[in-house]
């Protein structure tokens, strides 16, 4: 479901004797100290997170995003647009299906499409859901759903206009992560 095996990325410092494609790897997953005993070994928990990866140019990239532990939802599931929203790092890394580790330009991104459902969120808001068309600058326009959480704000503009770069959008009951900076214009239903 949307909750994919946990892993833990574990680096030594001092190794030397490393191959280039292990110290590659290490490097592109952009690894901030944690240092734990006596300051040999750091480590950080990652949750390897399916997802298809839609740039402006066009170009869809499938693979997996390497999320942190500690940005999961109530109901366990990875939270990329919190990690998104509160990480200021301009490149997140990411690995396609064909073995490649990149590091993406998260300003360049149209949308995410990712493995998690509905489910979490029809069961955190008795709010009706609202039908809205997107379409980004680079031509590209998606149908789908937002969730209003609150009664405040239940209107398309309420949930469009958050303070967040990123936001949820749900097409075919599959959660959508939209770059906000690459939308044009927003037709609510």
């Amino acid at each position: 479901r949307g909750r994919l095996a946990g892993t833990s990325t574990t680096v030594s410092p001092s190794a030397t004797s490393q191959g280039s494609d292990e110290r590659n790897y290490h490097a592109i997953l952009g690894c901030r100290n944690r240092w734990h005993g006596q300051g040999t070994m750091f480590e950080i928990p990652k949750i390897l997170v399916q997802a298809e990866v839609h740039l402006f140019d066009q170009e869809t990239i499938n693979g997996r995003m390497f999320v942190t532990e500690d940005l999961v939802t109530a109901a366990g599931n990875p939270s990329i647009e919190d990690y998104f929203n509160h990480d200021s790092d301009l490149f997140f890394p990411f690995e396609s299906d064909n073995g490649a580790y990149r590091l993406i330009n998260k300003r360049l991104l149209t949308f995410i499409r990712t493995v998690q459902d509905d489910a979490e969120i029809l069961s955190q808001t008795p709010l009706d859901p609202k039908s809205l068309v997107v379409y980004f600058a680079n031509g590209l326009s998606l149908y789908g759903l937002v969730y209003p959480t609150q009664y405040e704000e239940t209107r398309v503009s309420d949930i469009i206009n958050a303070n967040q770069d990123f936001i949820s959008m749900y097409q075919n009951r599959k959660r959508l992560i939209l770059n906000r900076h690459q939308i044009m214009y927003v037709n609510a239903k």
